[in-house]
């Protein structure tokens, strides 16, 4: 073992590597090299594993793992996770991963040489035509109608009582969540209050998905991953701006959903391609949602889909 590894494996945990990095975050030199012994350690804790750290968001990782179900393990697996977030989102799966380590967040290029299998697929889905799901698929050797293992989480006792001690409705909340780390909302802030007030008019509770104590004065919830599809299991409706969250909702909850896009400007092309490729109807073959690029007659297209049947 490399001298370096051996001193980080007796020497470090994740908690003083992620206060290393933060304490040289303006030495671009020095937080690399903590990052490449971060890598070394990883290498060797899990030689005898199949090391997996999918580069992506959340989405991302919820797809992959609902594929990779059905490769063929022939090592135990070990998911290096790039946060927290990730980490839960791994861990819907149960028993799919042998181990699941969270590590600072550092450049993919360090543990991609490792990866086995590398599921990056974005500049391949503007060159080949086809959603994420069929290009994951298609890089984990699998045929494109590979079924999707999706988890099932039940709603516990717990998210129930807090769903009934808000005063909120099952069936007829809908949950707003204006938030994505990927994209740039590209209108205003008060479009949401707009929705939201709309959403009331059609006799809808509304909440929003938000760390802030407040929105317009309408109620926030900000919580864990599988808490998050217990209480939209509850809710039964969703207008998302588009994020790997509303992956991991539609598919497991299945709300009524309506997902705005960005219009993804530097593509220069008029059929937005994001749509195209991130289709979450496709990919999770759901039926009651709808998906529209920002710009598109948002209010009149929300109000018909969420207009009480």
């Amino acid at each position: 073992m490399p001298l370096s590894a051996n001193l980080l494996k007796v020497t470090l945990d994740n908690g003083f590597v992620r206060a290393l990095s933060a304490l040289f975050f303006f030495n671009r030199t020095i937080r690399h090299k903590i990052r490449g012994l971060t890598f070394l350690w990883i290498k060797e804790k899990y030689k005898d594993y199949t090391i997996l750290h999918p580069p992506q968001g959340q989405g991302e990782i919820f797809l992959f793992s609902a594929l990779f179900w059905h490769v063929k393990k022939e090592k135990p697996y070990a998911f290096i996770a790039k946060g927290n977030s990730h980490a839960k989102v791994a861990k819907l799966f149960g028993e799919l991963y042998d181990v699941i380590e969270i590590v600072p967040r550092f450049h993919d290029k360090y543990l991609r040489i490792s990866m086995p299998l590398e599921i990056y697929c974005d500049g391949d889905i503007k060159k080949k035509n086809e959603n994420m799901r069929t290009c994951l698929a298609r890089r984990l050797g699998l045929p494109p109608e590979t079924p999707l293992y999706i988890p099932q989480i039940d709603v516990s006792d717990k998210t129930r009582r807090y769903f009934a001690e808000k005063g909120f409705i099952e069936g007829k909340t809908v949950i707003i969540s204006p938030l994505a780390q990927s994209y740039l909302y590209e209108g205003q802030a008060s479009d949401w209050i707009d929705y939201a007030k709309l959403m009331v008019a059609l006799g809808y509770k509304v909440v929003f998905n938000s760390p802030e104590d407040n929105i317009g004065g309408y109620p926030t919830i900000f919580l864990p991953i599988r808490e998050m599809i217990e209480f939209t299991k509850l809710a039964g409706n969703l207008l998302a701006f588009r994020s790997g969250l509303c992956d991991v909702l539609c598919a497991t909850a299945r709300p009524r959903s309506f997902i705005v896009y960005p219009t993804d400007k530097h593509e220069h092309e008029r059929i937005n391609p994001l749509i195209k490729r991130y289709n979450i109807k496709d990919i999770f073959g759901l039926e009651d949602i709808k998906e529209i690029v920002y710009g598109s007659p948002m209010y009149e297209a929300i109000r018909d889909h969420f207009m009480q049947k």
